[in-house]
């Protein structure tokens, strides 16, 4: 724009000098005066003649403007950017940077669907002086939606490895739903959502996480901020073991008392380093046989070492009963 200043200025200038060479001819030595006019109207066409100059402007982006409330651009395969070749002052042109060029698509009056977009000159915002030459595309396509909220699960995600022997015995997420908005086919098509990955190497005892959330669609927000709270419990793993052979005693201890079977088969379940360093001989069974009548059906108790109690199951004993037979 200072050059438009200066020319003004240059035009002005030239002006008064034809004023004065026109005034001087009829005036003064008429020869002198038109040699000095045919200089000053070649000056005057030097001057006027602004070079201009043309120019290819990559990238311009697109904004999609004053889209109705409640709506939303669904589609990502839309244009965003615009190839714009414009021409003008050559000054102009050259100084002219790309981020000061713009495409302002109004959609105050798009209803949902799918629609096509014109991209017209009038669309672009550039300088009064400079012209659009090209404009690439001249089209594009949007699909318009009605934005909605939808609940959905939450679903807690790991990586890495429990260490041996170890094993994770229950997941809780909390809360186990949120709720998400966006436009409506793609909310839709949203079932759950994923925590970010939670690690679980190196963890022998239960840990609580709270990771964030992954929603891999751009356009699908999530209403609010929740805060997940991912619990994890971690034990040992838990084996069974098949004890056979195992004794069967009878309390109070009475020598005049039958009992058959003489020895149960026991299925234990518990922490794999308990069962596995059970002996068979730190199991046993008894039947309390007080008060109980002359022939009885009665049933064992498989007895346990203290320290394992809390660790391990008896899941089954075969035979579940044991006959019992007062001699006289």
């Amino acid at each position: 724009m200072q050059l438009w200043h200066k020319l003004s200025e240059i035009f002005s200038t030239i002006v008064s000098i034809l004023a004065n060479l026109l005034r001087q001819y009829f005036y003064e030595d008429k020869s002198l005066t038109l040699i000095s006019l045919i200089i000053a109207i070649v000056l005057w066409g030097a001057v006027s003649k602004q070079e201009t100059i043309s120019n290819t402007f990559l990238g311009v982006p697109i904004d999609y403007v004053d889209l109705p409330p409640g709506l939303e651009i669904a589609n990502d395969d839309f244009a965003r950017a615009a190839d714009i070749r414009i021409k003008g002052p050559k000054d102009t042109i050259e100084s002219l940077r790309s981020d000061l060029l713009a495409v302002k698509i109004n959609l105050s009056t798009t209803k949902p669907g799918e629609r096509v977009i014109t991209l017209t000159n009038s669309d672009v915002i550039i300088p009064p002086n400079v012209e659009i030459v090209s404009l690439e595309p001249q089209r594009t396509r949007l699909t318009i939606e009605p934005i909605i909220e939808r609940q959905v699960k939450v679903i807690a995600r790991f990586t890495g490895k429990i260490p041996e022997d170890y094993e994770s015995t229950a997941v809780s997420v909390n809360p186990s739903t949120v709720t998400i908005r966006g436009p409506e086919t793609r909310v839709k098509n949203i079932d759950e959502v994923t925590t970010e990955t939670i690690s679980l190497s190196e963890h022998r005892i239960n840990f609580v996480e709270r990771p964030n959330l992954d929603i891999r669609d751009a356009k699908v927000n999530i209403v609010g901020s929740p805060t997940i709270e991912v619990r994890i419990e971690i034990g040992q793993i838990r084996i069974e073991r098949e004890l056979t052979n195992v004794p069967v005693h009878i309390t109070p201890s009475a020598e005049k008392i039958s009992i058959h079977p003489l020895t149960v088969t026991v299925l234990l379940e518990g922490r794999k380093s308990f069962i596995e360093n059970l002996s068979p001989s730190d199991v046993s069974a008894t039947v309390e046989v007080k008060d109980l009548p002359d022939q009885a059906i009665a049933t064992p108790k498989i007895n346990l070492p203290t320290g394992v109690i809390n660790a391990i199951t008896v899941k089954k004993v075969e035979p579940a009963q044991i006959s019992v037979k007062k001699q006289r």
